[in-house]
């Protein structure tokens, strides 16, 4: 059986979730550009990044 057809997708198409989403037009060039710099690091490089930022956040804003 075809993985397209058990997953409910015709021949060819792509699962929405597999899609990059489309940006939120609200984001503000700042957070596009952070964006983009983030989609260019390793797990390693994001992860860290990613403990930075929320020591970065409030804990009452957790």
């Amino acid at each position: 059986m075809d993985t397209s057809v058990a997953l409910g997708l015709k021949e060819g198409e792509t699962a929405a979730w597999l899609k990059e989403s489309e940006p939120i037009s609200e984001e503000s060039p700042r957070l596009r550009r952070l964006l983009r710099t983030l989609r260019q690091l390793d797990d390693k490089q994001l992860s860290t990044v990613g403990y930075m930022a929320r020591s970065l956040v409030p804990p009452e804003a957790r």
